[in-house]
């Protein structure tokens, strides 16, 4: 069975493609789309889309984005992660969907700059680390009348991202919600 976490994950996901997708297909049929040099099947124009792929792929292969992209650290998932069972209802969802936080607490300083990120091929990556009370004004940009998570503290820890490279392990604030 599924936890809350995971399909809350898999809803997100999901909506995520609902909105790339509907953003493809805004273009569909018309004159602006028909101008990009990309033409619907069936009417002759495949060979000049097929070509125009691959002076694409082979313009990005050898190239300093490739290498970037190949050596570098780029999450492919949110950096958010609810603990299993981390909402406790309809109100903390609306409060965690609109980002709707609030403070009671101390946020601790960093004991460190430098955190590294860790794939499980054994290639590791050191990133500087974000101060407590930065990933929390990143998180908590609600601030309306509506009901809200209180944040208590903070602590250092790890988490499983999806990356460009494939799972790392990366350095992740460990936030304390009232209740």
């Amino acid at each position: 069975m599924q936890s809350k976490t995971t399909r809350i994950a898999h809803l997100l996901v999901t909506l995520a493609f609902l909105a790339a997708g509907a953003g493809a297909v805004t273009g569909c049929g018309s004159e602006r789309a028909a101008g990009s040099g990309v033409r619907a099947p069936g009417t002759g124009q495949e060979p000049q889309a097929k070509s125009r792929a691959r002076q694409v792929a082979d313009a990005w292969d050898g190239s300093e984005a490739a290498r970037q992209w190949r050596k570098g650290y780029y999450p492919m998932t949110d950096a958010v992660q609810l603990p299993e069972g981390g909402l406790r209802d309809d109100a903390d969802k609306r409060a965690f969907t609109t980002q709707n936080f609030l403070l009671h607490g101390a946020l601790h300083a960093l004991s460190r700059k430098d955190g590294a990120v860790r794939w499980k091929s054994g290639a590791s990556l050191t990133l500087p680390l974000m101060a407590a009370g930065k990933a929390y004004e990143r998180l908590a940009r609600g601030g309306n009348d509506g009901p809200h998570l209180t944040v208590t503290g903070a602590k250092p820890g790890a988490m499983t991202l999806a990356t460009s490279r494939g799972p790392a392990t990366v350095p992740a604030w460990l936030f304390t919600l009232e209740g």
